[in-house]
Order: structure tokens, then sequence, then C-alpha cells
């Protein structure tokens, strides 16, 4: 009499990964969801933080520092930028551009952004009035703008 081992069958197997493969699909839209609320909320912290900034600057010096490339810290402003990296990437993906009359007195962009537009739109919508043709925060010609003086 041959001993018989005990294992899972290819039925018992194959059930197991149908049950996690159904699972993951329930869990992923929801996980995105999260990612895009967290991107939209830091952004959002990021973007106070630095236009905070470019207010001090303005009011210790009488004016903004001039217009720079994006992601260029402009002249004078790195001992301002102490909790976010101006230089860096945004959490939207794309760089911080500081637009200093370019359409507005005063605005801080984002240029290059790999972000959706219903995701932008989010972003207004945390900021503004969800418009982005209109208010502080506004969709203009290859970039996204909070406009701190206008």
């Amino acid at each position: 009499m041959g001993s018989r081992k005990s294992a899972f069958t290819l039925i018992e197997l194959m059930l197991v990964v149908a049950i996690i493969s159904l699972l993951a699909a329930v869990a992923a839209p929801s996980f995105l969801e999260a990612r895009k609320k967290s991107q939209n909320a830091r952004f959002v912290n990021d973007q106070r933080v630095i236009a905070g900034s470019f207010e001090q600057y303005a009011m210790e010096h009488g004016q903004y520092p001039p217009d720079d490339f994006p992601g260029v810290t402009p002249a004078g402003m790195a001992t301002y930028f102490t909790k976010v990296n101006f230089s860096g990437k945004t959490p939207m993906g794309g760089n911080w551009d500081w637009d200093e009359g370019y359409l507005a007195v005063a605005a801080l962009s984002t240029v290059g952004s790999t972000a959706e537009l219903t995701q932008w739109q989010d972003v207004d919508r945390l900021i503004d009035d969800g418009n982005l043709s209109a208010g502080s925060f506004r969709q203009r010609p290859a970039r996204f703008s909070y406009i701190i003086e206008n």
C-alpha cells in the first residue's frame, strides 16, 4: 500500500488564484483614487507653502523676485524654501515655475505635468472654484497657475 501525500489539487490552486485576482480587481481602483487624492493634497500644501515664500520675499524686498526657467529656483529665494524643494518635481509631475509678469503680476505655475485634466479640476476644487478658466487657479497655455497677484 502506497502512502498518499496531502497536497493541493489544481482546481484548489486555480480557485485561490481566481479569488486573489478578484480582490485585486476590486481594490485597485480604490487604491488609485486614494493615490490621486494624496497627490492633490500634497500639491495644494506645497503650493501654499511656496506661494507664501514668494509673498514673504515680496514683503521683505518690496518686489517679487525676477522670473526664471521652470525648475530653477529664482535668485534670492533659496533661503525661503526650507520645507519644499522648488527645483524638484511637483507631486503632479512636471516642474514648479515662477511667473513674474507672465499673464499676471505674480503666479506660481506647474509646467510639464503628467496629470490628467480631471485631476487638475479636482485640485482646483480644493483651492478655488473648480473652474480652470477663472479664479485664482487657472489653466494657461502649457501650464497650470496659481495667481498670487493679478
